[in-house]
């Protein structure tokens, strides 16, 4: 549950928002709420004299629940990548052209789940004869995972970022999108096959190589 996995069944970049993600990342904030509230709890009525009430209890939990949306809603909390991708941006490849949602801040992100919770959601759609041409751009990142040792190495992470420019001259731009599953395989035939322009130097499409090294 708290590993990397498809929302959809269809070719993505990124994770489309659905219920069923909205659903496991709620369990995923609620275990790790839990956690810090059992923690801060223990400290204050063990360590630091106060004393044991429901209210106290309560009090932590609401506050830490209330930071998790708000971390959640601005797209702070992190994505699980080593690499700080939104949780919120994809693209989704359809039959005749893409869905997407770039990520636009708080409140939009809280009206975009507003609308998938009742079935309709707000996503932007191009169809494939109005994207003038996509660049992928491979950098080379660098983390440090948390727990390491303090003098431990950066690790270092290959991923592509996506640029889609539009007929109308707007961009979409995402950075390093999740590509699960052998999502990468079907991308590059549909890139390949419906886009105009696709500009990838690195060859990150190429399907014998290895994206991720």
């Amino acid at each position: 549950m708290l590993g990397y996995w498809k929302s959809t069944d269809t070719v993505a970049l990124g994770r489309p928002i659905t219920v069923g993600y909205l659903i496991r990342t709620c369990i995923t904030i609620l275990f790790t709420v839990c956690l810090l509230t059992g923690a801060l709890y223990f400290s204050s009525t063990r360590i630091f004299g106060f004393n044991e009430s429901y209210a106290l209890f309560i009090l932590i939990f609401s506050g830490f629940s209330i930071l998790a949306i708000f971390f959640f809603l601005d797209d702070s909390l992190g994505s699980g990548a080593p690499y700080p991708t939104s949780r919120f941006d994809f693209v989704e490849f359809t039959e005749t052209g893409i869905n997407y949602y770039k990520n636009l801040g708080f409140l939009q992100n809280l009206a975009f789940i507003q609308s998938v919770l009742h079935q309709n959601p707000t996503y932007c759609t191009k169809a494939y004869h109005e994207i003038k041409s996509v660049e992928i751009s491979v950098k080379h990142r660098y983390m440090k995972p948390i727990g390491y040792a303090t003098y431990a190495p950066a690790i270092q992470a290959k991923t592509a970022d996506f640029t889609f420019t539009f007929e109308d001259d707007t961009t979409l731009f995402l950075l390093a999108p999740m590509i699960l599953a052998n999502d990468a395989e079907f991308i590059a035939v549909i890139l390949r096959s419906k886009v105009k322009s696709l500009h990838d130097p690195n060859n990150f499409l190429d399907s014998k190589k290895d994206h991720y090294a």
